[in-house]
C-alpha cells in the first residue's frame, strides 16, 4: 500500500506545482478524496508524506496549508517516446508528421531508442533528457521506471496494463483476438494452438489475459497443451537470427501426434509452422499489415496510437490530472476483406 501512497502523493505535488491550490490552503481531506478519486484514508496518508517532505503543515482544526512555495518543474517543449516496435522506416515517418502537427503547440517529439534492460536497470538515466512527460509503447516500460518518473512528477503515459497506475493509450488486443479466433473456427478449424513470446515479468498478465480469451472463445475445445509460450532470449542465443524457425520447429515436433489445425502465432512463425502444417490456418498480430502465410491478419497503425498518445499527453502537460483509459480498435484482414471489430475508439476514467 505504500506505493499507493506515495504515488497519490506525487500526483497531488503535482497539482500543488501546478497551482491548482490557490490562496495557500488545501480542501478537506473528503472534498480531495472526491476530486481525486480516492479513498480518504489513501489521501490523508498521502498528504502525511508530503508533511514529511516539507511541503505541507498540517494545523489541528484549522487545515492543511502549503508550507511556502513550490518551484514549478521547469519546462522544456518536448515529449519523449520509448520503445515503438514498428518497423524503421514507418516509426520514423510516423515521428516525423506527429512532431510537424506537435509544434503547432509549441512542442517537439523526441523518439528514444535503447536495449530493453537499459532503463530498467537505472530508471535515473530517463530523468537525464530534457522531457516534459514520457510515452512508453509496447512493453518497454517496468514498475521501476514508472515509479522513478512519478516520483519526479514526469505525466507518463503506457499501453494498456492494469500494473501501472497511469493514463493507458493502446489497442484492444483482446478484442481481436476473440474476433480472430471466431474466424478461425468459421473457417472450418476445430484444434487451435497458440505460439508466442514470454513477456517482460511486469507484463506477464497478458498472456494470462490472451489464455483467458482463448478459454473463454473456444470452450470445451480449447486444448492447453496446444497453448505454447516460448523464451525468445534463450532462443536467440542458442539459434541466432533463426530463432523464430526455432520456436516453429520446437512447436511442431512438440505437438507431431496432436496437430492444429488453426493457429495464433508470432507472425515470422508462421510460414515455418505451415512447412510442418501445410494446411495450417494461421492469425497473427503484425505492427503492418503485410503477413506472409497468414490467412487473418490483426493489425495497429502507429499513427493512431501515436496521435491519441500525444493528445492525452497534451491535456495532461495542460493540467488535466484525471487518469484515463483510451482503447482504439484493431483492424482485421482476411485476405483482401477487412472484418470490423469495434466502431469506434473509447476512453474512460480509471
Amino acid at each position: 500500500m505504500e506505493s499507493v501512497y506515495r504515488k497519490l502523493s506525487s500526483r497531488i505535488e503535482d497539482e500543488i506545482r501546478r497551482g491548482a491550490f490557490r490562496g495557500g490552503r488545501l480542501p478537506g481531506i473528503h472534498t480531495l478524496a472526491r476530486r481525486l478519486g480516492a479513498n480518504h484514508i489513501t489521501v490523508r496518508k498521502a498528504l502525511e508524506l508530503l508533511a514529511e517532505k516539507g511541503i505541507l503543515v498540517v494545523i489541528p482544526s484549522r487545515g492543511t496549508f502549503l508550507r511556502g512555495t513550490s518551484e514549478p518543474r521547469k519546462r522544456y517543449g518536448v515529449i519523449g517516446c520509448v520503445g515503438s516496435y514498428f518497423s524503421a522506416p514507418v516509426r520514423d515517418l510516423a515521428m516525423e508528421q506527429a512532431d510537424m502537427r506537435l509544434k503547432k503547440d509549441g512542442y517537439s517529439l523526441l523518439n528514444i531508442t535503447s536495449t530493453p534492460a537499459l532503463f530498467d536497470e537505472n530508471p535515473r538515466l530517463l530523468l537525464q533528457f530534457p522531457v516534459d512527460g514520457y510515452i512508453f509503447f509496447g512493453s518497454s516500460i517496468s514498475r521501476k521506471i514508472c515509479d522513478c518518473l512519478l516520483e519526479n512528477h514526469i505525466p507518463v503515459i503506457c499501453s494498456n496494463n492494469r500494473n501501472f497506475p497511469v493514463n493507458h493509450v493502446g489497442s484492444d488486443h483482446f478484442a481481436a483476438y476473440a474476433e480472430v479466433l471466431k474466424a478461425l473456427k468459421s473457417a472450418g478449424c476445430r484444434k487451435i494452438g497458440f505460439l508466442d513470446y514470454r513477456r517482460p515479468p511486469d507484463f506477464e498478465n497478458y498472456i494470462e489475459d490472451v489464455r483467458s480469451v482463448f478459454q473463454r472463445e473456444l470452450g470445451e475445445g480449447f486444448d492447453p497443451d496446444l497453448f505454447c509460450v516460448s523464451d525468445s532470449r534463450k532462443l536467440y542465443l542458442l539459434h541466432g537470427e533463426g530463432y523464430h524457425e526455432a520456436a516453429a520447429t520446437d512447436f511442431a515436433r512438440a505437438h507431431r501426434d496432436n496437430a492444429p489445425d488453426g493457429i495464433v502465432a508470432v507472425p515470422q512463425t508462421v510460414p515455418f509452422l505451415k512447412r510442418f502444417f501445410p494446411n495450417l490456418k494461421a492469425a497473427a498480430f503484425s505492427p503492418r499489415s503485410s503477413c506472409p502465410g497468414c490467412d487473418f491478419v490483426m493489425y495497429q497503425e502507429l499513427r493512431p496510437l501515436l496521435d491519441a498518445a500525444l493528445d492525452r499527453m497534451l491535456e495532461i502537460l495542460s493540467g488535466d490530472t484525471s487518469v484515463t483509459e483510451t482503447v482504439l480498435p484493431m483492424v482485421l484482414l482476411s485476405g483482401n476483406d477487412i472484418i470490423p471489430l469495434h466502431p469506434a475508439a473509447t476512453e474512460e476514467n480509471v
